[in-house]
């Protein structure tokens, strides 16, 4: 009887099937629903952890020492920003140097921080103990320093005392180690630079030597340039220049060409000089 009871289970009424074909939908539908939520979940999970893992790189990149400060703020750091790699600082670097203190690389004051850098080798030409040096000379730890430097070293191009002490400077700086003559070219180079706003007759000294014959320029004709240019502010002073003064012979010289240029009265004697500096 049981079995004829379960065979006629079989024959369910049309109802009946309907009933449970609804059942068997919704169970899929349920099915489908749990699926797409489960995905949505694997989704928003794999969102977070990589928003997790950009943040924990992120962190990593903040805390990596080589970036710190205190390690990177310094006279050495300077240094290897500006020479990449090289251990002396040559030309192309110093103009690196210039525009990293916000000037033109003809400006004076690039040279006054390689005063203060005190060096001993090659004009132009700056070591890595030397660029240390002058940077400590001037409390400067970065380049962002050094460039607050400037007006402290235009300052002291306008002092006559401290001026006349980085004129001395640059003439052995740029005469080279165990010479005793400057080359006369980079005298006529470095004089506009060094003397054009402090007298009128820089250009027409400048002119008259390149004319002349002479080998160098010696300590004492440099210097007593800067004496000449210094004294002479107008033709008036050309005009009673004393010949008789212990002036070089190649200023003498000078100033005799200028005044007969110029139509000046001369009150210079029949001695011609030896024309040497």
């Amino acid at each position: 009887g049981r079995v004829q009871q379960e065979r006629g289970c079989s024959h369910s009424s049309p109802a009946m099937s309907s009933l449970v074909g609804r059942k068997r939908k919704r169970a899929s539908d349920a099915g489908g629903a749990t699926s797409t939520n489960k995905k949505r979940r694997a989704t928003a999970t794999g969102s977070l952890l990589k928003k997790r893992g950009r943040e924990a790189e992120k962190d990593r990149k903040s805390k990596r020492p080589k970036t710190t400060l205190s390690q990177s703020d310094t006279p050495d750091s300077s240094f290897d920003e500006l020479a990449q790699g090289s251990e002396v600082i040559g030309v192309d670097e110093f103009e690196r140097l210039a525009m990293q203190m916000g000037v033109d690389s003809s400006d004076l004051v690039v040279i006054a921080f390689a005063w203060q850098c005190t060096p001993t080798g090659a004009f132009c030409h700056l070591s890595r103990a030397e660029f240390v040096r002058g940077m400590n000379a001037l409390q400067c730890s970065t380049l962002d320093d050094l460039r607050g430097k400037v007006a402290f070293l235009r300052g002291l191009l306008r002092s006559n005392h401290s001026f006349r002490d980085f004129y001395d400077f640059v003439f052995e700086w740029a005469k080279g180690k165990d010479l005793k003559l400057l080359d006369k070219n980079m005298a006529l180079q470095m004089w506009p630079l060094l003397l054009s706003d402090r007298s009128k007759f820089v250009a027409e000294w400048v002119q008259y030597l390149e004319s002349q014959k002479t080998r160098g320029i010696s300590k004492d004709c440099w210097m007593q340039t800067l004496e000449f240019m210094h004294l002479m502010k107008s033709d008036g002073d050309i005009a009673a220049y004393d010949f008789d003064a212990f002036w070089p012979s190649l200023i003498d010289e000078f100033v005799a060409h200028y005044q007969a240029e110029k139509g000046i009265a001369s009150t210079r004697g029949d001695d011609n000089g030896d024309m040497t500096c």
